[in-house]
């Protein structure tokens, strides 16, 4: 039979694993969250600057009727 010290020491150990384990947990939560997030913000940046550039060069460059002037651009 062990006694109440150990018992109580064994629980202690047992708790401070599981808190270990919690931790890193939430630590790899919050390192893939912060990925993702940075990620997005990339993606959004990334997707603007292809808007605009296909915003200013649809004219020219999808010119299918031929009317297009190029003094007008």
């Amino acid at each position: 039979m062990t006694n109440k010290n150990e018992d109580k020491t064994l629980k202690e150990a047992m708790q401070s694993v599981g808190n270990i384990k919690v931790s890193s947990v939430k630590k790899s939560v919050r390192i893939s969250v912060h990925f993702l997030w940075k990620l997005s913000v990339f993606a959004f940046i990334g997707f603007c600057i292809i808007a605009v550039f296909k915003l200013i060069t649809r004219d020219v460059l999808f010119d299918y009727d031929g009317k297009l002037e190029l003094d007008a651009v």
